[in-house]
């Protein structure tokens, strides 16, 4: 076996056992990239809408995803059933993030002052609704089978809801940019924040495999997607630039499209 063809076999090896199923961008007018084994189910590009695309998640097998706008509308594809919406609460903060349990049977939005909806038979487990002018909630993760849920916030604070613990936060750090997402880890004792400028922040049993702080200097980092295994992550940026840490490979990214819309999510 030649040199190259044993080191695009373990490349191979390493995509089946790290994840098996890829990633997905998510842009700000719906548009969806897909790589990797990652299927494409369609998008919302097409729909005129007049809210844009905040935030996207997706069942835990790949086989459907969900996009949610600032008002609160949920377009669903794939085997990703669609279990209710908040656009017709007209509630006055926009929606920043979302989360689907692992079967895709519920799923949770939060708005930016710290609004939560759940559906499905996503258990609704608190909230804490943020004083006006108070950083604001940019990022939200089930645990386990929906029985708890973390979200953060601009500033590195997190709350924890349900029969979860807490794992500790940024909140009262001097950060040199603000917190933008949270990714629980393979288990239900952990999570890990990823600011801005693409610095990883890992509490509990989450895992730091390196981040990008200072090497991208012009990148806006937006997501973060953690290994089924807990082994690494990929990260976002908003021209759908992508970086792999720890055992995660590089699948591909956006970024040489120049796409019109900003990116807002990986899952």
């Amino acid at each position: 076996m030649m040199a190259n063809e044993v080191i695009r076999s373990e490349i191979d090896n390493r995509l089946l056992k790290y994840r098996g199923r890829g990633y997905m961008l998510a842009a700000a007018d719906g548009k969806v990239f897909t790589f990797g084994d990652m299927a494409h189910h369609g998008d919302a590009s097409s729909v005129s809408y007049p809210a844009p695309i905040t935030c996207a998640s997706a069942k835990a097998d790949g086989s459907g995803y969900m996009l949610a706008a600032a008002d609160g509308k949920v377009f669903t594809f794939g085997d990703m059933a669609h279990h209710g919406d908040a656009s017709s609460v007209s509630y006055p903060a926009p929606i920043t993030c979302a989360s689907a349990k692992a079967d895709g049977s519920g799923y949770m939005l939060a708005a930016a002052d710290g609004k939560v909806f759940t559906f499905g038979d996503m258990a609704h487990h608190g909230e804490e609704i943020l004083p006006i002018g108070s950083p604001s909630t940019v990022g939200v993760t089930i645990a386990g089978d929906g029985d708890g849920y973390w979200t953060c916030r601009a500033d590195g604070g997190i709350s924890q809801f349900g029969l979860i613990g807490f794992y500790g936060s940024l909140s009262g750090i001097n950060l040199s940019a603000p917190v933008v997402a949270i990714s629980n880890s393979a288990t239900r004792y952990g999570y890990l924040l990823l600011g801005s400028d693409g610095g990883v922040f890992t509490f509990g049993d989450s895992r730091f495999f390196g981040s990008m702080a200072g090497i991208r200097p012009n990148s806006h980092y937006v997501g973060i997607l953690l290994a089924k295994d807990g082994s690494g992550y990929w990260m976002a940026g908003s021209r759908g630039e992508v970086s792999a840490m720890g055992n995660c490979c590089f699948m591909g990214s956006a970024q040489p499209l120049n796409y019109r819309a900003r990116i807002v999510a990986i899952v």
